[in-house]
């Protein structure tokens, strides 16, 4: 842990990287990072008799290290170690919530279970609500947020050609939230879809800060046309519906900018560190 793939078969991995990048549909440099990232797509290598891995150590020497191609052999030696940080593990063992401290309870929604207690969220002064992965909708905000807000404007086609039909979205009428509640939501470029609609509900409180990194901008619906044939499974896919901010400025592609910005660091892959959850716990300190 810690040394670096110089180059593999005589390629770099710079240009290994961009090669792979071209193929991904998207502008921003830090969502082609994620997908790469987290699809682990450097691992796409031509298969050849050997493979020459040129690796540079802690101490700045490199050296060649050779593979001969065995389908077992070779998946072990290029394993890719487990991502998962404490805070998604803790999240994860505990049925998506545990205490921080006394006063400042973590929800992540994505391994919530139907048994989650509401009222616990209704008695806890300081919530960090953690968005960065795909969320289940089973965690009832009402009590966080303002009644009948706008927090998305919403556009799509009709059969006039030319003409978009806009309409608002709204948090729940009949919302009833806690003004002196602080929270925390933890959002970057792994939060999308529904995760980007529930982080726009939450900053309708005042008292809501994002933090983090901007969200993926990939929030709407899904439309896919099958391109090759029937059944082949080769679709594009696209949302149908352009989302808003209420301002009418723009969410997708772009993403849902945080408050407080966190760097990605390679302290996050190598030492696992959760830089964006400690940076939101020094906030509720």
């Amino acid at each position: 842990m810690g040394d670096e793939i110089i180059q593999i078969n005589g390629l770099s991995m710079k240009d290994r990287y961009e090669k792979i990048a071209y193929y991904i549909a998207d502008e921003r440099r830090e969502m082609k990072d994620y997908f790469i990232n987290n699809n682990k797509m450097l691992d796409f290598i031509a298969i050849s008799d050997s493979v020459i891995v040129q690796v540079k150590n802690k101490n700045n020497s490199t050296e060649n290290k050779a593979f001969i191609y065995e389908k077992e052999y070779y998946k072990s030696s290029f394993k890719v170690t487990n991502s998962e940080t404490q805070t998604i593990k803790l999240a994860r063992q505990n049925s998506g919530f545990f205490h921080v401290k006394k006063d400042i309870l973590y929800i992540n929604p994505t391994y919530l279970k139907d048994s989650f207690d509401a009222e616990l969220l209704k008695s806890s002064s300081k919530l960090v609500i953690d968005l960065r992965e795909y969320p289940k909708m089973n965690l009832d905000i009402s009590n966080l947020v303002p009644p009948n807000v706008p927090f998305s404007l919403l556009q799509r086609s009709t059969q006039v050609p030319g003409y978009l039909e806009s309409f608002f979205m709204h948090t729940p009428v009949d919302a009833v939230y806690d003004k002196g509640k602080k929270i925390i939501v933890l959002i970057s470029e792994s939060s999308i879809s529904n995760a980007e609609f529930m982080s726009l509900q939450l900053k309708t409180n005042k008292n809501t800060i994002l933090v983090g990194r901007n969200t993926a901008g990939a929030n709407g619906n899904v439309l896919q046309i099958p391109v090759v044939g029937g059944g082949s499974g080769v679709n594009f896919r696209y949302s149908s519906i352009r989302v808003l901010f209420p301002s009418k400025k723009e969410t997708q592609i772009i993403g849902i900018e945080p408050d407080i910005f966190v760097e990605n660091s390679m302290d996050e892959l190598i030492e696992k560190k959760d830089l964006i959850f400690e940076k939101a716990i020094e906030l509720l300190k």
